[in-house]
């Protein structure tokens, strides 16, 4: 089965808090299976194909100018660069500008950011409670 999809299929009204984010210029779709994170104009489609007996989780986030005019940025679980992370596992989230530092729990933590935007670090259980992260980019 094949289609178009685009931001407008979202239902971006369902919370007031995100009912804003259909007027996003730009969005950060993040294609499970592939692992592939990548950045699409609001308003531009794209095709996506699933084999039969098959499923695709597709993720997408408003890109937003977090830190300044000139980075970018598109958590793909919220939109703050002070963040509060709750369970374990790869956080992941576009950047346009690789940052300066993240801090998690109150230490530095090791990243990956690629050209592509594409950031991702590992989030420690705590025991079920939130983990404070802080990106900071220069």
């Amino acid at each position: 089965m094949s289609g178009l999809g685009s931001s407008d299929d979202v239902e971006w009204e369902q919370k007031d808090s995100a009912a804003t984010y259909r007027n996003t210029w730009q969005i950060a779709v993040y294609f499970h299976k592939s692992d592939n994170l990548c950045i699409l104009d609001s308003k531009e489609g794209m095709n996506i194909t699933l084999q039969p007996s098959s499923f695709g989780i597709v993720a997408g986030s408003p890109v937003l100018h977090a830190f300044n005019d000139e980075a970018k940025f598109a958590p793909m679980n919220g939109p703050r660069k002070h963040i509060k992370i709750k369970g374990t596992g790869k956080f992941l989230a576009y950047s346009s500008k690789k940052p300066k530092e993240i801090m998690l729990i109150g230490e530095k933590v090791e990243f990956e950011w690629s050209s592509n935007g594409t950031l991702s670090f590992e989030v420690p259980w705590i025991g079920g409670k939130l983990s404070d992260a802080i990106i900071s980019i220069s």
